[in-house]
């Protein structure tokens, strides 16, 4: 299959070498573009995609998957309603007054001494 591949309005190549692998496209370009790169397929597919892995080196290209697919997470698949459930069990069980690590930078929560002097 060859693709025309367009990222904001510029051609990166006409009619590059693709074939389809792990639920998306492998186009072959000597030098890919970044992951997480929109851009634009023509040609024998066309759809709006996503860089997803770049290989570099001998038989250099990238993986492509359309814009609007995500792999999913855990998080993604519970309702909204669970989310916001355990979002507030986890708030409940935190003792008031103590500062969550990821708040704090890692940081235990421990008094200051005043220092001798």
């Amino acid at each position: 299959m060859t693709l025309d591949v367009t990222w904001d309005g510029v051609v990166l190549a006409k009619g590059a070498q693709a074939r389809e692998q792990d639920g998306g496209w492998f186009v072959e370009l000597e030098q890919p573009m970044p992951v997480g790169t929109v851009l634009l397929l023509a040609g024998d597919t066309q759809a709006t995609v996503t860089v997803a892995r770049v290989h570099e080196g001998l038989g250099a290209g990238m993986l492509l998957k359309r814009a609007d697919s995500r792999p999913a997470t855990v998080d993604s698949q519970k309702p909204d309603t669970e989310k916001a459930e355990s979002e507030k069990l986890e708030k409940a069980e935190k003792p008031e007054g103590e500062t969550p690590e990821s708040e704090n930078g890692g940081a235990k929560n421990r008094r200051k001494k005043p220092r001798k002097g």
